[in-house]
């Protein structure tokens, strides 16, 4: 298991290259959606997350809702991560492009 680990870590840019360029075209993706829809949200090339801002008019958890109940799209409200997450949403770009272009299409007509 050593072995492996020793492995892994002299080589962990050919086993992640592939990601890396899978992650960044989703949230481009997400960017390039929300900046057209008018949803704010923060510029992150390092995660598999995309934290937003939540609509004036809304706390996370409704905001939440409306996306589930009208345009069957689940994401985290901010509040679930505690006090200061509130006014925020979390949408998850590990899903397969097609579905995640699917989602984003779906939160366009709720919008």
């Amino acid at each position: 298991v050593q072995y492996a680990g020793v492995v892994a870590l002299e080589n962990y840019e050919n086993f992640s290259q592939k990601n890396i360029t899978v992650y960044k075209k989703r949230r481009e993706m997400v960017f390039n959606t929300f900046k057209k829809i008018g949803l704010e949200h923060y510029y992150s090339d390092a995660t598999i997350y995309i934290w937003a801002k939540v609509p004036e008019g809304f706390t996370s958890r409704t905001f939440s809702e409306l996306l589930l109940e009208k345009g069957n799209v689940v994401v985290t409200p901010g509040s679930a991560f505690g006090q200061f997450g509130e006014g925020y949403y979390r949408i998850s770009i590990t899903l397969p492009d097609e579905r995640l272009e699917e989602a984003l299409e779906r939160i366009e007509k709720v919008l």
